[in-house]
């Protein structure tokens, strides 16, 4: 009997979300002998290489070790002030994200024995999924999409102006200047979150990193 195509047949898995839960769920079936396809409609590896885990994780470090310079005299050595640019740090964090991308890549999840299908995914069954236009069949379908920050309606916020993890980790804002990125962090409810991602960013005005809320 002939290998069955890519979309043809029954998987025994379908992903949906190559985040870090579909990417383990996808290489783990495949692993074990089964038959998966994972779909993804927008970058491999999702939210934690793209726009949570790694970007964060790396400006923070870069914080920590600015904040140690600062305070060496702690340890014995005597203090320095780095001088942060922030653009630069923001190169160190794309490079970082660009190493780690082949893990969670197209090609390797295909050598893999996963069918990736890019795309839009839609149920049409408990046993089907459609990826635009190719109809899947599957015994088991695991959906991993994850979730995504959502914009409040707060009347101005959008003439205003405003950021997500997406947005700033994601390469628009990353690169700019911080004290654009610091202001546009004081918003409703993000006073702490604002004051770890400014130091993240090397923000040395403590008005820029806890900016105060009139409201």
């Amino acid at each position: 009997m002939g290998s069955t195509g890519k979309g043809e047949g029954v998987y025994n898995v379908v992903v949906i979300g190559a985040g870090t839960a579909g990417l383990v769920t996808a290489a783990g079936t495949a692993g074990l002998g089964g038959r998966v396809a994972l779909i993804e409609r927008n970058r491999m590896g999702g939210d934690c290489l793209n726009f949570g885990c790694v970007p964060s994780k790396a400006l923070i470090r870069s914080s920590r070790v600015a904040a140690l310079m600062r305070r060496a005299d702690l340890y014995a050595l005597d203090p320095v002030k780095p001088l942060v640019d922030y653009g630069r740090v923001a190169r160190r964090v794309k490079a970082l994200r660009a190493r780690l991308e082949p893990n969670d890549s197209v090609e390797r999840f295909e050598r893999l024995g996963v069918d990736v299908f890019p795309g839009e995914a839609s149920l049409e069954s408990a046993h089907s999924v459609r990826v635009d236009g190719t109809l899947l069949r599957a015994r088991n379908i695991v959906l991993a999409t994850g979730g995504r920050a959502v914009v409040p309606d707060v009347p101005g916020l959008k003439e205003a102006g405003f950021e997500t993890n997406e947005t700033i980790s994601g390469g628009r804002t990353c690169c700019t200047a911080r004290t654009r990125t610091s202001r546009r962090w004081c918003r409703p409810g993000w006073r702490r979150t604002a004051c770890a991602f400014s130091s993240a960013a090397g923000s040395s005005r403590s008005s820029q990193a806890a900016p105060r809320r009139t409201a």
